[in-house]
C-alpha cells in the first residue's frame, strides 16, 4: 500500500502550472477523487493540492464515480448547481457519469485543455 500511496504523490508540473493559471483568472477548484483511504488522507496533506479548498474522495461519500450520487453530494456540498460547475477527468466513464447529472464535463487529454477555461 505504501507504494502505491508513494507512486501517486508526485504531480505533474504542467499540469500544476495549469492549475496555477486557473486560480490566477479566480477559477474556484475541487478535487474529486475514487482514491481509497490511503490514498485518500496523503492526498489531503500533499502540498501541491493546497490549491484546492474543497477535497472530496468517494471513500468518504460512500458512492463512487460514475454514479450519480456521487457527483450530487459533491454539489450539495459546494453548493452549486450542474450548471455551475465544469467536471474533468481522465476516464471517459467519469464523464459520462457528470454528464448524466447534468454536468459539464470532459476528458483530461493534457494542461493545455485547461487553459479556455474561465
Amino acid at each position: 500500500m505504501r507504494a502505491d500511496v508513494a507512486s501517486w504523490l508526485h504531480p505533474n508540473p504542467d499540469s500544476l502550472a495549469a492549475v496555477g493559471e486557473l486560480i490566477a483568472r479566480g477559477v474556484k477548484l475541487a478535487l474529486f477523487s475514487n482514491a481509497p483511504l490511503e490514498l485518500a488522507r496523503a492526498l489531503e496533506g500533499a502540498p501541491w493540492l493546497e490549491s484546492f479548498p474543497e477535497k472530496f474522495f468517494s471513500c468518504d461519500l460512500k458512492a463512487v464515480k460514475p454514479e450519480r450520487a456521487s457527483y450530487q453530494a459533491v454539489l450539495a456540498s459546494i453548493g452549486a448547481g450542474p450548471q455551475d460547475v465544469v467536471f474533468i477527468d481522465d476516464r471517459p466513464a467519469n464523464v459520462v457519469g457528470a454528464q448524466a447529472a447534468g454536468i459539464t464535463a470532459f476528458v483530461f487529454e493534457g494542461p493545455a485543455q485547461l487553459a479556455g477555461l474561465a
